[in-house]
Protein backbone atom coordinates (compact mmCIF):
# COMPACT_ATOMS: atom_id res chain seq x y z
CA UNK A 1 0.00 0.00 0.00
CA UNK A 2 1.27 3.73 -0.75
CA UNK A 3 1.91 6.11 2.02
CA UNK A 4 -1.01 7.95 2.97
CA UNK A 5 -1.21 12.18 2.42
CA UNK A 6 -0.58 12.03 6.10
CA UNK A 7 2.71 9.88 6.07
CA UNK A 8 3.95 12.04 3.35
CA UNK A 9 3.08 15.22 4.88
CA UNK A 10 5.45 14.05 8.31
CA UNK A 11 7.91 13.00 6.44
CA UNK A 12 8.21 16.15 4.48
CA UNK A 13 7.78 18.32 7.45
CA UNK A 14 10.79 16.03 8.85
CA UNK A 15 13.02 16.61 5.93
CA UNK A 16 12.51 20.29 5.98
CA UNK A 17 13.29 20.53 9.52
CA UNK A 18 16.61 18.87 9.25
CA UNK A 19 17.24 21.00 6.31
CA UNK A 20 16.97 24.22 8.59
CA UNK A 21 18.68 22.24 11.33
CA UNK A 22 21.67 21.57 8.89
CA UNK A 23 21.41 25.00 6.98
CA UNK A 24 21.66 26.71 10.60
CA UNK A 25 24.64 24.59 11.78
CA UNK A 26 26.99 25.24 8.41
CA UNK A 27 25.71 29.17 9.25
CA UNK A 28 26.92 29.21 12.61
CA UNK A 29 30.00 27.30 11.40
CA UNK A 30 30.77 30.36 8.85
CA UNK A 31 30.19 33.17 11.49
CA UNK A 32 32.61 31.86 13.85
CA UNK A 33 35.37 31.37 11.68
CA UNK A 34 38.17 32.44 13.54
CA UNK A 35 37.09 32.14 16.82
CA UNK A 36 39.46 29.64 18.37
CA UNK A 37 41.89 32.32 18.63
CA UNK A 38 39.70 34.91 20.06
CA UNK A 39 39.82 35.40 23.91
CA UNK A 40 38.25 33.93 26.47
CA UNK A 41 35.70 36.50 27.33
CA UNK A 42 34.95 36.87 23.85
CA UNK A 43 33.88 33.38 23.21
CA UNK A 44 32.02 33.17 26.17
CA UNK A 45 30.45 36.76 24.46
CA UNK A 46 29.70 34.51 20.99
CA UNK A 47 28.28 31.64 22.84
CA UNK A 48 25.63 34.04 24.96
CA UNK A 49 24.88 35.25 22.00
CA UNK A 50 23.63 32.17 20.16
CA UNK A 51 21.91 31.24 23.78
CA UNK A 52 20.23 34.47 23.44
CA UNK A 53 19.06 33.91 20.15
CA UNK A 54 16.94 30.90 21.58
CA UNK A 55 15.60 32.11 24.48
CA UNK A 56 11.86 31.34 24.46
CA UNK A 57 9.29 34.07 24.87
CA UNK A 58 6.28 32.15 25.97
CA UNK A 59 6.41 28.75 27.85
CA UNK A 60 5.31 26.46 25.39
CA UNK A 61 7.77 27.58 23.24
CA UNK A 62 10.76 26.69 25.57
CA UNK A 63 10.58 22.57 24.86
CA UNK A 64 10.43 22.96 20.51
CA UNK A 65 13.08 25.84 21.35
CA UNK A 66 15.76 23.29 23.58
CA UNK A 67 14.90 20.76 20.92
CA UNK A 68 16.50 23.24 18.60
CA UNK A 69 18.85 24.35 20.23
CA UNK A 70 19.78 20.64 20.77
CA UNK A 71 19.81 19.55 17.03
CA UNK A 72 22.18 22.22 16.16
CA UNK A 73 24.06 21.62 19.08
CA UNK A 74 24.20 18.19 17.92
CA UNK A 75 25.20 18.74 14.21
CA UNK A 76 28.39 21.07 15.42
CA UNK A 77 29.49 18.36 17.71
CA UNK A 78 29.78 16.53 14.65
CA UNK A 79 31.99 18.91 12.65
CA UNK A 80 36.01 18.54 13.25
CA UNK A 81 36.18 22.05 13.46
CA UNK A 82 38.67 24.19 16.40
CA UNK A 83 36.01 27.00 15.79
CA UNK A 84 33.39 24.75 16.66
CA UNK A 85 35.39 23.04 19.40
CA UNK A 86 35.98 27.23 21.19
CA UNK A 87 32.23 27.20 20.78
CA UNK A 88 31.58 24.13 22.16
CA UNK A 89 33.23 24.77 25.28
CA UNK A 90 32.00 28.14 26.05
CA UNK A 91 28.73 26.77 25.46
CA UNK A 92 29.07 23.91 27.91
CA UNK A 93 30.26 26.20 30.28
CA UNK A 94 27.63 28.83 30.48
CA UNK A 95 25.00 27.47 28.76
CA UNK A 96 21.83 25.87 31.62
CA UNK A 97 19.82 22.34 31.05
CA UNK A 98 19.60 20.70 28.59
CA UNK A 99 21.94 22.54 26.22
CA UNK A 100 25.09 22.95 28.36
CA UNK A 101 24.93 18.49 28.40
CA UNK A 102 24.36 18.41 25.23
CA UNK A 103 27.28 20.74 24.21
CA UNK A 104 29.59 18.75 26.72
CA UNK A 105 28.90 15.63 24.39
CA UNK A 106 30.22 17.61 21.51
CA UNK A 107 33.18 18.31 23.72
CA UNK A 108 33.78 14.77 24.56
CA UNK A 109 33.84 13.74 20.99
CA UNK A 110 36.00 16.65 19.13
CA UNK A 111 38.62 15.89 22.19
CA UNK A 112 38.54 12.20 21.36
CA UNK A 113 38.91 12.55 17.51
CA UNK A 114 41.59 15.04 18.09
CA UNK A 115 40.29 18.39 17.13
CA UNK A 116 42.90 21.12 18.43
CA UNK A 117 41.38 22.79 21.76
CA UNK A 118 42.18 26.32 22.99
CA UNK A 119 44.43 27.03 25.79
CA UNK A 120 42.05 28.35 28.10
CA UNK A 121 39.65 25.02 27.32
CA UNK A 122 40.23 23.77 31.10
CA UNK A 123 39.41 26.96 32.87
CA UNK A 124 36.19 28.47 31.03
CA UNK A 125 33.20 29.35 32.78
CA UNK A 126 35.97 29.28 35.68
CA UNK A 127 37.29 33.57 36.43
CA UNK A 128 37.82 34.25 39.53
CA UNK A 129 36.12 37.12 41.82
CA UNK A 130 38.61 39.95 41.69
CA UNK A 131 36.32 42.94 42.73
CA UNK A 132 32.79 44.54 42.84
CA UNK A 133 31.19 47.98 42.96
CA UNK A 134 28.62 49.44 42.44
CA UNK A 135 27.06 53.35 41.73
CA UNK A 136 23.77 55.03 42.08
CA UNK A 137 21.87 58.21 40.76
CA UNK A 138 20.74 60.87 43.25
CA UNK A 139 17.24 60.03 41.97
CA UNK A 140 17.96 56.50 43.20
CA UNK A 141 16.85 55.28 39.61
CA UNK A 142 19.56 52.80 38.23
CA UNK A 143 22.91 51.78 39.50
CA UNK A 144 25.51 50.71 37.85
CA UNK A 145 26.90 47.14 39.33
CA UNK A 146 30.53 46.47 37.85
CA UNK A 147 31.95 42.86 39.23
CA UNK A 148 35.94 42.22 38.19
CA UNK A 149 37.08 39.07 37.09
CA UNK A 150 40.41 37.58 36.14
CA UNK A 151 41.33 34.38 33.93
CA UNK A 152 45.08 33.55 35.17
CA UNK A 153 45.29 37.63 35.59
CA UNK A 154 43.92 38.91 32.47
CA UNK A 155 41.26 40.88 33.72
CA UNK A 156 37.70 41.47 32.49
CA UNK A 157 34.71 43.81 33.74
CA UNK A 158 30.86 42.82 33.83
CA UNK A 159 28.81 45.76 33.74
CA UNK A 160 25.71 45.36 35.04
CA UNK A 161 22.81 48.91 34.73
CA UNK A 162 19.91 47.48 37.12
CA UNK A 163 16.95 49.57 37.34
CA UNK A 164 14.46 50.37 40.11
CA UNK A 165 12.04 51.32 37.90
CA UNK A 166 11.41 48.06 37.19
CA UNK A 167 12.19 46.24 40.45
CA UNK A 168 16.02 46.03 39.77
CA UNK A 169 15.60 44.63 36.36
CA UNK A 170 19.00 44.19 34.55
CA UNK A 171 18.42 46.80 31.62
CA UNK A 172 22.02 47.29 29.92
CA UNK A 173 24.87 44.65 30.14
CA UNK A 174 28.26 45.47 28.87
CA UNK A 175 31.90 44.03 29.29
CA UNK A 176 35.22 45.92 29.43
CA UNK A 177 38.49 44.08 28.61
CA UNK A 178 40.06 46.92 31.35
CA UNK A 179 37.91 47.49 34.27
CA UNK A 180 40.24 49.65 35.84
CA UNK A 181 40.12 52.07 33.28
CA UNK A 182 36.62 51.88 32.99
CA UNK A 183 35.94 52.90 37.11
CA UNK A 184 38.26 55.92 36.25
CA UNK A 185 36.01 57.20 33.42
CA UNK A 186 33.41 56.52 35.27
CA UNK A 187 33.87 58.38 38.36
CA UNK A 188 35.37 61.57 36.80
CA UNK A 189 32.79 61.44 34.08
CA UNK A 190 29.45 60.68 35.72
CA UNK A 191 30.60 62.50 39.54
CA UNK A 192 28.36 59.54 41.18
CA UNK A 193 29.98 58.16 44.24
CA UNK A 194 31.18 54.44 43.94
CA UNK A 195 31.25 52.18 46.93
CA UNK A 196 32.36 48.22 47.27
CA UNK A 197 30.08 45.39 46.84
CA UNK A 198 30.87 42.02 48.87
CA UNK A 199 30.25 38.69 46.85
CA UNK A 200 26.55 38.47 48.43
CA UNK A 201 25.72 41.55 47.74
CA UNK A 202 27.05 41.22 43.56
CA UNK A 203 24.94 38.20 44.16
CA UNK A 204 21.71 39.35 45.56
CA UNK A 205 21.45 42.26 42.74
CA UNK A 206 22.63 40.49 40.08
CA UNK A 207 20.04 37.48 40.70
CA UNK A 208 17.31 40.14 41.57
CA UNK A 209 17.92 41.88 37.67
CA UNK A 210 17.94 38.35 35.96
CA UNK A 211 14.86 37.01 37.91
CA UNK A 212 13.36 40.60 36.94
CA UNK A 213 14.67 39.56 33.09
CA UNK A 214 12.73 35.93 33.03
CA UNK A 215 8.81 37.44 34.41
CA UNK A 216 8.81 39.70 31.16
CA UNK A 217 7.62 37.98 28.15
CA UNK A 218 8.90 41.36 26.60
CA UNK A 219 11.87 42.43 28.47
CA UNK A 220 12.12 46.45 27.98
CA UNK A 221 15.90 45.75 28.22
CA UNK A 222 18.55 47.17 25.49
CA UNK A 223 19.45 44.89 22.25
CA UNK A 224 22.57 43.16 23.52
CA UNK A 225 21.22 42.24 26.89
CA UNK A 226 19.38 38.65 26.07
CA UNK A 227 22.83 37.72 24.68
CA UNK A 228 24.63 38.71 27.54
CA UNK A 229 22.20 37.32 29.83
CA UNK A 230 23.85 33.91 30.10
CA UNK A 231 27.31 35.25 30.91
CA UNK A 232 25.34 36.90 33.98
CA UNK A 233 23.94 33.28 34.81
CA UNK A 234 26.81 31.83 34.42
CA UNK A 235 28.68 34.12 36.75
CA UNK A 236 26.31 34.05 39.46
CA UNK A 237 27.00 30.22 39.39
CA UNK A 238 30.37 31.26 40.96
CA UNK A 239 29.08 33.40 43.44
CA UNK A 240 27.31 32.62 46.91
CA UNK A 241 23.67 32.13 47.23
CA UNK A 242 21.42 34.88 46.34
CA UNK A 243 18.76 36.37 49.01
CA UNK A 244 16.04 37.42 47.74
CA UNK A 245 15.76 41.30 47.67
CA UNK A 246 12.16 41.91 49.56
CA UNK A 247 10.46 45.19 48.38
CA UNK A 248 9.20 46.94 51.65
CA UNK A 249 5.37 46.71 51.71
CA UNK A 250 3.99 50.19 52.55
CA UNK A 251 1.10 49.93 55.06
CA UNK A 252 -2.04 51.81 53.88
CA UNK A 253 -2.33 54.06 56.94
CA UNK A 254 1.47 55.66 55.70
CA UNK A 255 0.17 55.86 52.18
CA UNK A 256 -2.55 58.00 52.95
CA UNK A 257 -0.49 60.17 55.54
CA UNK A 258 1.84 60.56 52.84
CA UNK A 259 -1.10 62.21 50.79
CA UNK A 260 -2.58 64.35 53.44
CA UNK A 261 0.84 65.58 54.43
CA UNK A 262 1.26 66.48 51.01
CA UNK A 263 -1.84 68.12 50.67
CA UNK A 264 -1.15 70.32 53.61
CA UNK A 265 2.21 71.03 52.55
CA UNK A 266 3.63 74.30 50.53
CA UNK A 267 4.28 72.82 47.15
CA UNK A 268 0.13 71.68 47.24
CA UNK A 269 -1.13 75.48 48.19
CA UNK A 270 -1.20 77.20 44.22
CA UNK A 271 -3.30 74.00 43.16
CA UNK A 272 -6.28 75.23 44.19
CA UNK A 273 -9.42 73.49 45.71
CA UNK A 274 -11.27 72.76 42.70
CA UNK A 275 -14.09 69.95 43.66
CA UNK A 276 -14.72 67.20 41.54
CA UNK A 277 -18.10 66.02 39.95
CA UNK A 278 -18.51 62.83 42.19
CA UNK A 279 -18.55 62.92 45.78
CA UNK A 280 -16.34 60.93 47.85
CA UNK A 281 -17.11 57.50 48.27
CA UNK A 282 -18.48 56.46 44.52
CA UNK A 283 -14.72 54.62 44.80
CA UNK A 284 -13.14 57.32 46.24
CA UNK A 285 -10.91 58.80 49.13
CA UNK A 286 -11.93 62.33 48.97
CA UNK A 287 -13.79 64.66 46.47
CA UNK A 288 -10.70 66.95 46.01
CA UNK A 289 -8.69 65.95 42.38
CA UNK A 290 -5.21 66.92 43.98
CA UNK A 291 -5.46 64.32 46.63
CA UNK A 292 -7.63 61.59 44.66
CA UNK A 293 -4.59 61.69 42.33
CA UNK A 294 -1.80 61.79 44.66
CA UNK A 295 -3.30 58.82 45.98
CA UNK A 296 -2.84 57.26 42.70
CA UNK A 297 0.87 58.33 42.62
CA UNK A 298 1.72 56.35 45.93
CA UNK A 299 -0.06 53.59 44.87
CA UNK A 300 1.82 53.52 41.92
CA UNK A 301 4.63 53.92 43.61
CA UNK A 302 4.58 51.33 45.96
CA UNK A 303 2.90 48.79 44.12
CA UNK A 304 4.24 48.91 40.91
CA UNK A 305 7.51 50.96 40.57
CA UNK A 306 10.41 51.10 43.20
CA UNK A 307 8.73 50.60 46.49
CA UNK A 308 9.67 54.27 47.34
CA UNK A 309 6.59 56.57 47.08
CA UNK A 310 9.08 59.70 47.61
CA UNK A 311 11.22 59.09 44.84
CA UNK A 312 10.72 59.87 41.18
CA UNK A 313 12.55 60.11 38.16
CA UNK A 314 11.62 60.56 34.84
CA UNK A 315 11.56 57.20 33.78
CA UNK A 316 9.33 56.85 36.85
CA UNK A 317 6.93 59.27 35.29
CA UNK A 318 6.70 58.40 32.18
CA UNK A 319 5.76 55.29 32.82
CA UNK A 320 3.44 56.63 35.47
CA UNK A 321 1.96 58.76 32.44
CA UNK A 322 2.25 56.99 29.11
CA UNK A 323 1.13 53.35 30.61
CA UNK A 324 0.05 52.87 34.25
CA UNK A 325 -2.62 55.98 34.37
CA UNK A 326 -3.80 55.50 30.84
CA UNK A 327 -3.89 51.52 31.81
CA UNK A 328 -5.51 50.98 35.40
CA UNK A 329 -6.60 55.04 36.40
CA UNK A 330 -10.39 55.46 36.89
CA UNK A 331 -10.26 59.53 36.53
CA UNK A 332 -12.71 62.15 36.04
CA UNK A 333 -11.99 64.59 34.07
CA UNK A 334 -11.71 67.46 36.50
CA UNK A 335 -8.91 64.79 38.04
CA UNK A 336 -6.88 64.47 34.21
CA UNK A 337 -7.25 68.02 33.98
CA UNK A 338 -5.32 68.83 37.24
CA UNK A 339 -3.05 65.91 37.48
CA UNK A 340 -0.01 67.60 35.84
CA UNK A 341 -0.03 70.28 37.70
CA UNK A 342 -0.53 68.19 40.88
CA UNK A 343 2.46 65.72 39.66
CA UNK A 344 4.31 68.64 39.59
CA UNK A 345 3.58 69.84 42.89
CA UNK A 346 4.17 66.32 44.43
CA UNK A 347 7.42 65.89 42.88
CA UNK A 348 8.68 68.81 44.42
CA UNK A 349 7.15 68.31 47.69
CA UNK A 350 9.00 64.64 47.48
CA UNK A 351 12.65 66.13 46.06
CA UNK A 352 12.42 68.57 49.17
CA UNK A 353 11.82 65.35 51.57
CA UNK A 354 14.64 63.75 49.67
CA UNK A 355 16.53 66.91 50.04
CA UNK A 356 17.79 67.07 46.88
CA UNK A 357 18.60 70.03 44.68
CA UNK A 358 16.61 71.65 42.09
CA UNK A 359 19.09 70.75 39.51
CA UNK A 360 18.76 67.34 40.44
CA UNK A 361 14.76 67.41 40.20
CA UNK A 362 14.31 69.58 36.49
CA UNK A 363 14.59 66.52 34.22
CA UNK A 364 12.04 64.81 36.01
CA UNK A 365 9.55 67.86 35.73
CA UNK A 366 10.69 68.09 32.41
CA UNK A 367 9.36 64.60 31.95
CA UNK A 368 5.56 65.78 33.31
CA UNK A 369 5.61 68.69 30.40
CA UNK A 370 6.85 65.57 27.64
CA UNK A 371 4.81 62.85 28.67
CA UNK A 372 1.58 65.05 29.55
CA UNK A 373 0.03 65.21 25.70
CA UNK A 374 0.85 61.17 26.09
CA UNK A 375 -1.24 61.21 29.32
CA UNK A 376 -4.06 62.88 28.12
CA UNK A 377 -4.59 60.82 24.72
CA UNK A 378 -3.99 57.81 26.83
CA UNK A 379 -7.01 58.41 29.13
CA UNK A 380 -9.32 58.52 26.29
CA UNK A 381 -8.66 55.61 24.48
CA UNK A 382 -9.93 52.69 25.89
CA UNK A 383 -8.43 50.53 24.10
CA UNK A 384 -5.30 51.58 26.23
CA UNK A 385 -7.73 50.33 29.04
CA UNK A 386 -6.50 46.96 31.27
CA UNK A 387 -9.57 44.82 31.87
CA UNK A 388 -9.77 45.78 35.80
CA UNK A 389 -10.00 49.60 34.36
CA UNK A 390 -12.50 48.55 31.86
CA UNK A 391 -14.45 46.18 34.69
CA UNK A 392 -14.54 49.37 37.35
CA UNK A 393 -15.72 51.88 33.80
CA UNK A 394 -19.03 49.49 34.25
CA UNK A 395 -19.20 49.26 38.27
CA UNK A 396 -19.45 53.05 37.77
CA UNK A 397 -21.36 53.25 35.13
CA UNK A 398 -24.02 51.43 37.10
CA UNK A 399 -24.20 53.37 39.96
CA UNK A 400 -21.78 50.80 42.40
CA UNK A 401 -20.17 52.52 44.79
CA UNK A 402 -16.43 50.59 44.53
CA UNK A 403 -16.07 50.94 48.35
CA UNK A 404 -19.40 49.01 49.05
CA UNK A 405 -17.59 44.98 48.47
CA UNK A 406 -21.35 43.52 49.12
CA UNK A 407 -22.46 45.31 45.80
CA UNK A 408 -19.33 45.11 43.88
CA UNK A 409 -19.40 41.46 44.18
CA UNK A 410 -22.98 41.07 43.52
CA UNK A 411 -22.17 42.74 40.19
CA UNK A 412 -19.21 40.98 39.52
CA UNK A 413 -21.09 37.55 39.66
CA UNK A 414 -24.08 39.35 37.93
CA UNK A 415 -21.33 39.80 34.90
CA UNK A 416 -19.43 36.80 35.38
CA UNK A 417 -22.43 34.58 34.38
CA UNK A 418 -23.21 36.78 31.72
CA UNK A 419 -20.00 36.34 30.07
CA UNK A 420 -20.36 32.83 30.30
CA UNK A 421 -24.06 32.68 29.06
CA UNK A 422 -24.74 35.95 26.88
CA UNK A 423 -28.34 34.80 26.23
CA UNK A 424 -29.47 35.03 30.42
Amino acid sequence: MGRTPSGRGRRDGDAELARIERDGAAAIRREIAGLASDDIVEVEMEAGSLLGDWRATWPDERKPLDAFGTAILRRLGAMDDPDVFALLLAVSAIAEPPLDAVAREGVARLRAAGVPEPLWSRSVGQPTLVDAWISTDPLEDQSNVVSVWSYGGRMHGLIAMVDYNFRGLIRHIGVTPDPDGYREEWRTKSGMPIRPLSEQDLADRLANGVEMFDVYLDPPVYDEVPGLIPLVRARLRLLPTPRPIEVREVPEKERRRIVREFVASPEAAGLGRVRDDRPAGKGRRSSWPAAEVADSFVDFACDYGAGDPLRWSPIAVEILLADWLPGKAILSPAEINALPDVLRAFVRYCARLKGLAPDEVAETLEAIDQFAGDFAAGMADDEAAGQAKRLGKELLASGIDLTDADAVQTFMSRWDAEERDPAR
